[in-house]
């Protein structure tokens, strides 16, 4: 009889490659839409091209590695998907700060160098993350920490973004949201040259736009920001003038011209916006009591109130959602829209005759019995933020709930559904 001897110290290397090929063997890493359970997905945050890969990117997918594994054993459907960014905007400002450290703008380049200068940056950068990725995989590869799903999802990775740099147009027409600003700004108004414009804050896009402003040499430009060094700082790049926002209220009616930089959702251009909107506007919903159920940035609270729609209730559980759609309603003049943070908890005791809910399948399925509680009869409950094959599902909850399907409008494979009670 042979004896084995027994290593002096664990080495997981020998054992945890044959572990790990009959977990990924049997399927425990792999995720099923058609599952019951609850699901968890992360969608890796990517790193774009504008730096190189750092301490950071290590802990970021390596906490995610965990809160996936853990979801999974705690019965979840767990879905863990990589990916990599070309973040344009931010692309373009590392590129002008190169060239004013030159001592150039781009417009000084012009727009075809300019572009092509951004493009170098990119090739540059985004090939060198590209490359720390793959070498990340090879030092882990052959340190015997690299497990073959990991594997897989890192090839998965690297051959997709090869195939759309190869076989797409990407970039190719691209404009940023600081030129778009100064298009929409000359539709407007014509000649900028007579217009005064404030930017509010001084961070990095606020000082992309103000430049693409600054080019078309308008009457004055105006930074107004919490501290007003920073802000001098810019305006002075500019030769503008900076302004406190504690003097705002005093002098916003200086301005033709308001820059204000927030990030949006619901602003019509999204497929389940737009279709809520088409059903809004094929109602009569004069005097019907509403509700917005995430509201986003109330966008259809206020469509229904300018329909004659009131009173409406619009409700988030995002506080930036919960801010900014009592900043709209304010800046639309509504009368008769009350915001409120929270949940579908909020809804006990409370009655409508129309409800507009533009959330996730999952949201809705899980709050179906709240929002058909709270609905009057013969209220409308209009429903989108899921895809085509999410349809069986929504119409079963509303069906056994004692709703009855009216219409649906789909675009882009995004659908909108209509009901009654």
């Amino acid at each position: 009889m042979t004896k084995r001897e027994l290593a002096p110290s664990f080495v997981p290397a020998d054992i945890e490659p044959r572990m790990y090929q009959h977990w990924v063997d049997s399927g425990y890493f792999t995720a099923d839409s058609s599952s019951p359970k609850e699901p968890f997905t992360i969608v890796i945050p990517p790193p774009n091209v504008t730096g190189n890969l750092h301490i950071g990117h290590a802990l970021d997918q390596t906490l995610q590695d965990c809160l996936t594994r853990m979801k999974r054993m705690q019965g979840y459907e767990a879905l863990w998907l990589p990916g990599m960014d070309h973040a344009g905007i931010a692309t373009q400002n590392v590129v002008e700060k190169q060239l004013a450290a030159q001592g150039l703008s781009r417009h000084d380049l012009g727009r075809e160098d300019f572009v092509k200068k951004v493009w170098e940056w990119k090739a540059e950068s985004g090939g060198q993350i590209l490359g720390q990725m793959k070498q990340a995989v090879k030092i882990a590869e052959s340190a015997g920490t690299l497990g073959t799903l990991l594997h897989k999802l890192f090839q998965r990775t690297f051959a997709v973004a090869k195939e759309v740099r190869t076989n797409t147009d990407i970039g190719a027409s691209s404009l940023s949201m600081a030129a778009a600003s100064v298009r929409l700004a000359e539709r407007i108004f014509g000649n900028l040259e007579n217009q005064h414009v404030l930017f509010i804050g001084a961070g990095e896009m606020i000082a992309l736009c103000a430049e693409h402003f600054a080019a078309h040499k308008p009457a004055s430009i105006t930074i107004a920001n919490r501290s007003l060094e920073r802000g001098q700082d810019l305006a002075e790049n500019l030769q503008g003038k900076a302004i406190l926002l504690s003097e705002l209220p005093e002098r916003l009616a200086e301005f033709d011209i308001v820059i204000e930089p927030k990030m949006s959702f619901g602003t019509g251009h999204h497929e389940t916006t737009h279709m809520m909107i088409q059903h809004l506007l094929e109602m009569d919903v004069k005097g019907l009591k509403t509700l917005d159920m995430g509201c986003g940035t109330a966008i259809l609270a206020i469509l229904a109130e300018m329909k004659g729609a009131q009173p409406i209730d619009a409700i988030d559980i995002d506080n930036w959602c919960y801010l900014n759609s009592i900043e709209n309603a304010e800046r639309n003049h509504c009368q008769h829209i009350s915001v409120y943070e929270g949940d579908a908890a909020l809804l006990q005791d409370k009655k409508y005759d129309l409800i507009i809910a533009n959330i996730n399948r999952n949201i809705l399925l899980n709050d179906m019995q709240s929002y058909v509680d709270c609905l009057n009869p013969g209220g409308t409950i209009l429903f989108s933020g899921f895809y085509e094959e999410d349809i069986p599902f929504i119409d079963e909850s509303c069906t056994e709930k004692g709703l009855t399907y009216v219409k649906k409008f789909q675009r882009n494979n995004w659908v909108s559904l209509k009901y009654v009670n």
